[in-house]
């Protein structure tokens, strides 16, 4: 009885907690696991994927993203889909990264898309659709193979079709433009660094993020697509935050969520 009790409370707590922690100015956040297993990621994550190999009951291309804080459908459908990938192991990134604070205790970064083995020209891309015109957005996503023998694999992620946005990706990461960023997705774990993008505009409602190999430093095809995004709606006239700090605060919370659970199990 008391494991039952404390799952509830945890539960409870939860849901608190990201009432507190979620910006006030958000209308919603929502989070999407593309490729790693269904198991394992917070209640009111989604698991659409490109990827359709995986097997575990997520061989879902599209649907309506989730409140993370609610679990009620938003208006914004995401659609995923891929050329040429398969699955891989993934790593979660190190406490205190920026990926760490945008998804550990949220999605089970457990998978990561990748390519085919010896084949250049490889994609992963989501497009959002239903997205509202007089609204700006915040998209961030990571990649991390996390192995020892891949120190550089690097990938390349744009920004299609949206009318203005600003980029906010970590200092790891290399701006090619404002709407391209190299992620080296194989070797991310110390570093941890996201792609991020905020202030999207859409006057049509729709936007993609498209993830592609690169020929890495020993010229060969190795690299890996997003293995989880996040994707917030806010007002335009409301400050977007910079510098992670909605990734910080929804870090902030789940860290005191364990601190928390690990009291109750005293």
């Amino acid at each position: 009885m008391k494991t039952i009790h404390r799952k509830t409370l945890d539960v409870a707590l939860a849901i608190a907690f990201l009432a507190v922690a979620l910006p006030a100015h958000a209308d919603f956040i929502t989070y999407n696991d593309a490729v790693g297993p269904a198991s394992g990621s917070a209640a009111n994550v989604t698991h659409y994927s490109g990827y359709l190999g995986g097997g575990g009951g997520f061989e879902t291309l599209s649907g309506f993203l989730k409140d993370i804080a609610t679990g009620l459908n938003t208006p914004v459908t995401a659609t995923l889909s891929a050329y040429n990938v398969s699955g891989g192991t993934g790593v979660m990134p190190n406490a205190g990264t920026a990926a760490y604070s945008a998804f550990n205790g949220i999605v089970n970064l457990g998978g990561s898309a990748s390519y085919g083995d010896s084949t250049y020209g490889w994609w992963y891309q989501v497009v959002f659709t239903g997205l509202d015109p007089t609204k700006q957005y915040e998209f961030v996503t990571t990649a991390n193979r996390g192995s020892t023998y891949t120190p550089e694999r690097w990938s390349q992620f744009s920004l299609i079709g949206a009318d203005s946005y600003v980029n906010g990706s970590s200092a790891g990461t290399v701006q090619v433009t404002p709407d391209v960023v190299k992620l080296n997705g194989g070797a991310n774990t110390a570093a941890g660094d996201i792609v991020r993008w905020t202030g999207i505009t859409a006057a049509d409602g729709s936007f993609t993020v498209r993830s592609e190999n690169l020929r890495d430093i020993n010229g060969k095809p190795y690299g890996y697509g997003m293995q989880a995004f996040m994707l917030a709606e806010t007002e335009k006239s409301s400050p977007v935050p910079d510098g992670g700090t909605t990734l910080a605060l929804l870090g902030i919370g789940f860290a005191g969520l364990a601190g928390l659970r690990r009291k109750l199990s005293a």
